[in-house]
């Protein structure tokens, strides 16, 4: 075995120089494959010390992230494969990441404990990234879904959907950087509809919005006439919230990373594109400690279309724990009546198969216990626990102002996964978006009523031309494949919505001319001409281009 002592880091070095040697040419074939890279990760970290295996493997993913001139795909696939056997690293202490503290809010609307914590965190050219959680229930159909759903468009752009009117958004439920309660919400889709298909989908968003957004969280006590994000919840999991507020929306819109879209399922087959990149839901559950494996009518998560409660999940860990240890008790060739009452129903069928051969019936008891049973008590003692630490949580002092936590740490890749193209593609649709964003406050900042049509008919075209306004303001306002940002959309309709807003303001203008500060019509002229300059073309939106540019996420 190469331990951690001098002839064994000369022979880790020369390890580590052959690796690097036979890996540059792999990665300059911008073919190269995980499949490709695994053989030599596995020859480079083959009979180490755990320490020695942590050193090579830290090493082996600096050099990959530093390289540069080969393809994306390449690098991401490299990186990839050093993950793979690194199982250990942990998404949520990425050196360097950061996050923001519990905390409590004192005001009368929305008082009450804010639960924050760690957060899965993605190192993305350079830039922090959380994956943004959502459960549905099933795949949200049409043009203007009805229910809450996110898919990808044709070109990798990330659509949310929060099943709302053309016009307006519903309340949008996320987790940010943790999956367990969105598995969980899979579970009681599943018991509240027979023939649901829950999935869950996820997004990355920078680091920054996602902590600021989560800063502005309160409590749903007394915040029914408020428009700030919620915290819901609280007592299940950290970082669950309720999007309300339109501006967070809008930062979420904006700045999902395109073509980071995933889908978590258990359907087997092919999927739409608009998935994005579909996964096994056991992936998320391998790496959130939720057992793969589940035992037959014994629920765990979710019963009766409702979840488990904490006083039954205290009886399931006491059943649980009391099948461990009769198992455990029972002398080996003996049966205990108790265990093989709970293998006999709620086994999986694997289990009665194999039980069913000649002389494995103990062995199939005993490796249900160990690989089922056993992992759900663990599971179920989290779950509790995490009910537990809030209540904990409650009877301490807290700031009234979030905290940022530091992960504290060697920052072990800096460029970390290569999506340049991604980058690039993003930042044009930033632009687009911003454009759109401000033609949308703009056109909800004035409102043409009997007041703004008393003004206009002092002139005899003045009322035809406002009519013409107020259709033009609900048209654009309910446009829904340009509100969620459609890329096809944004390029066809911002240029044409800013030329009729810039026409119309002249017309308007044109029959009458003189409006004071006082007039109802200024709002009405103001807002078109905000409207007319969103998108580039003059000299105050070419300003307003560098201005955006600097202002990006803030």
């Amino acid at each position: 075995m190469v331990t951690d002592t001098a002839p064994g880091r000369g022979l880790a070095q020369q390890r580590f120089t052959t690796f690097e040697n036979r890996l540059r040419p792999l990665l300059a074939s911008r073919v190269a494959a995980r499949g490709d890279v695994d053989p030599l990760v596995s020859a480079l970290i083959a009979d180490t010390a755990p320490a020695v295996r942590a050193t090579l493997l830290d090493r082996a993913r600096k050099l990959i992230d530093q390289s540069e001139g080969y393809s994306d795909a390449a690098v991401n696939a490299a990186l990839a494969a050093v993950d793979r056997h690194d199982p250990e690293r942990s998404a949520r202490a990425v050196p360097g990441a950061k996050y923001l503290s519990p905390s409590v809010v004192t005001d009368e609307v929305g008082a009450g404990h804010i639960n924050r914590d760690t957060q899965d965190t993605v190192i993305v050219e350079g830039e922090y990234y959380v994956p943004v959680y959502v459960a549905v229930m099933d795949e949200a159909l049409g043009s203007t879904p009805k229910f809450k759903d996110v898919r990808q468009d044709e070109h990798g752009i990330v659509q949310i959907h929060t099943g709302g009117t053309r016009s307006d958004d519903s309340v949008m439920w996320f987790s940010f950087g943790q999956a367990l309660r969105q598995l969980k919400w899979m579970a009681k889709y599943q018991k509240q509809k027979e023939s649901a298909q829950p999935l869950i989908r996820s997004f990355l968003a920078p680091q920054v919005v996602v902590n600021k957004i989560s800063g502005g969280m309160i409590t749903e006590r007394d915040a029914g006439g408020s428009t700030a994000d919620i915290n819901v919840d609280k007592r299940f999991a950290p970082n669950q919230i309720g999007v309300r507020n339109p501006r967070s929306l809008e930062q979420l819109r904006q700045s999902a990373l395109p073509g980071s879209l995933r889908t978590y399922t258990d359907l087997i087959g092919p999927a739409p594109r608009a998935w994005g990149d579909a996964r096994p839901a056991d992936e998320l559950r391998a790496r959130e400690g939720v057992p793969i494996e589940r035992m037959v009518d014994y629920p765990i998560f979710a019963d009766g279309g409702g979840f488990t409660d904490y006083r039954h999940l205290t009886k399931i860990a006491t059943e649980l724990e009391a099948i461990l240890d009769a198992h455990a008790s029972t002398p080996r060739n003996q049966k205990n009546d108790t265990v093989e009452t709970f293998f006999t129903r709620h086994a999986p069928a694997r289990f009665i198969a194999m039980g069913e051969e000649p002389g494995a019936h103990g062995i199939a008891v005993h490796e249900f216990v160990q690989q089922v049973v056993m992992p759900w008590r663990d599971r179920v003692i989290g779950d509790l626990s995490i009910t537990d630490s809030y209540q904990q949580l409650v009877q301490s002092e807290l700031p009234e102002q979030p905290q940022t936590v530091e992960v504290a740490g060697e920052r072990q890749v800096l460029r970390g996964e290569r999506r340049s193209e991604a980058a690039a593609l993003h930042e044009d649709q930033w632009r687009h978006m911003w454009a759109r964003a401000h033609m949308i406050r703009a056109l909800k900042g004035f409102q043409v009523s009997s007041a703004e049509f008393a003004e206009a008919g002092k002139a005899p075209e003045g009322p035809r031309v406002l009519g013409e306004v107020q259709k033009f303001q609900k048209t654009v306002l309910g446009d829904y494949r340009h509100r969620i940002g459609d890329r096809n959309t944004l390029i066809k309709e911002n240029p044409r919505y800013a030329r009729i807003a810039g026409d119309l303001r002249t017309r308007l203008l044109a029959v009458l001319p003189n409006q004071p500060g006082g007039s109802p019509l200024r709002a009405v002229l103001t807002g078109l001409a905000r409207v007319s300059l969103a998108v580039g073309g003059t000299a105050l939106a070419k300003v307003r281009d560098r201005m955006r540019a600097t202002r990006r996420w803030k």
